[in-house]
């Protein structure tokens, strides 16, 4: 879906990410041109993808993506999304919740996960 709305850039199953805490592997992201010709494309990215999304597989794993988020956007990430176990997808930026998103602002927010 992220491909068909911008197919500038790339998305990414699995991208992991340097951080202060290690090592997060992003459930997706999505990465524009710019980003990939200043990364090395190795196993890791030492700095985020403009956008990365988590896909919330317990109701427990909420404190965990409040920690994740925040790593991502210590290490550039313009926007996370978390989809719930419903398909409800929230949009953040570093100051918070926002309403939309702003990279892609015609994305639903929920998306069928049949």
């Amino acid at each position: 879906m992220l491909s068909r709305m911008n197919s500038r850039g790339k998305v990414i199953s699995g991208c992991a990410v340097e951080t202060s805490d290690g090592i997060k592997v992003a459930d997706a992201t999505w990465t524009s041109p710019e980003f990939l010709r200043s990364q090395h494309q190795g196993i890791t990215y030492s700095i985020a993808p403009e956008l990365c999304v988590e896909v919330q597989e317990t109701a427990d794993d909420a404190e965990r993506f409040s920690v994740k988020r925040a790593l991502y956007f210590e290490k550039g990430a313009q926007e996370v999304w978390i989809c719930n176990l419903e398909g409800d997808v929230a949009f953040y930026n570093a100051q918070g919740e926002i309403r939309s998103s702003d990279l892609f602002p015609d994305f639903p927010k929920h998306v069928d996960l049949d």
